[in-house]
């Protein structure tokens, strides 16, 4: 049976042009200062912001790849992603929310679909 479409699901978009190697240098950077001064504080939540930055973009970075040996082994098959959310789709409100995502109507929809279509992430191929 020929595959018709490939849905990605709890996928992670770059939030950020921020590239994971800026990101892991700031973080280490902001370790050392925070060795030598006493702004332990603002320096530690600015690293763990880095941190968890690196860590997603990296995951993006892999996902990205993956799914670049996918649709070339797959020219002609449909792609749709469907980032991580925060919420559990555990009744149907939630479960409409995701339709519309992949399908492109609603207004939080639209701004899904202009960050993942633009080939940013290589996601949404319709």
């Amino acid at each position: 049976m020929p595959l018709a479409g490939l849905i990605l699901n709890r996928t992670h978009p770059m939030l950020c042009s921020l590239p994971v190697e800026r990101a892991i240098d700031g973080a280490q950077t902001l370790e050392n200062e925070t060795e030598v001064t006493d702004t332990a504080g603002a320096n530690g939540l600015a690293k763990a912001v880095l941190q968890i930055h690196a860590d997603r973009a990296s995951t993006s970075k892999r996902e990205i790849r993956l799914l670049s040996r996918f649709t070339g082994a797959n020219p002609h098959v449909a792609i749709v992603g469907v980032p991580s959310l925060p919420f559990d789709v555990s009744d149907l409100e939630a479960l409409r929310a995701i339709a519309d995502q992949m399908t492109g109507a609603g207004d939080d929809a639209g701004r899904a679909t202009a960050r993942w279509g633009t080939g940013q992430s290589g996601f949404s191929r319709r």
